[in-house]
């Protein structure tokens, strides 16, 4: 994930600063995601550019005006869209992974769930548009319709080899 989709993420919990958001970085992921000034502010200054955020300017006594950020319904569907992507990809490598294990029940789930998630990945690529200055252009609806049931399946597929991938099989000893 980018900071521009993570500060997205933040801000469908409400609206916010971007000293807010870097306080919410560092109490939320500073452990192993680092965000500083200097990539919060140029990603809401973009996310502002591209319409998927709004920027409210509260004037402040002494002080320079505060921006407060919301996101908007184009930002929301940009973090569906995000998310998607980011689950489709997780979920076809790990249907790889289970392919490597010779547990056919394992396997026979890993080749499903790699073939949902590939179609996952077209459909998400044919529904998705782009707009002349390269950004996506996100379909709502077809996005709820058409990519995201092949994701829900994706999941239980996922969930189903990790199981089996980590069934053990013991043999039964007869002599006793």
């Amino acid at each position: 994930m980018d900071v521009k989709t993570v500060c997205l993420g933040m801000l469908t919990e409400g609206a916010a600063s971007g000293y807010d958001l870097k306080k919410q970085f560092e109490s939320t992921f500073g452990h192993f995601f680092s965000a500083g000034y200097g990539s919060i502010y140029p990603a809401l200054s973009s996310l502002a550019a591209d319409g998927l955020v709004d920027c409210e300017e509260i004037r402040q006594e002494g002080k320079p005006d505060r921006k407060v950020y919301r996101i908007t319904d184009a930002g929301r569907d940009q973090l569906l869209s995000a998310l998607d992507v980011a689950w489709s990809a997780m979920a076809l490598g790990l249907g790889v992974r289970v392919l490597a294990r010779s547990n056919r029940a394992g396997l026979a789930a890993a080749i499903g769930l790699d073939v949902i998630c590939v179609f996952s990945i077209w459909n998400y690529l044919r529904v998705v548009g782009f707009d002349p200055d390269g950004g996506w252009v996100v379909d709502r609806s077809q996005l709820l319709t058409l990519v995201i049931p092949f994701d829900a399946a994706a999941a239980i597929m996922a969930i189903g080899a990790l199981l089996l991938a980590q069934r053990r099989v013991v043999p039964v000893d007869s002599r006793k």
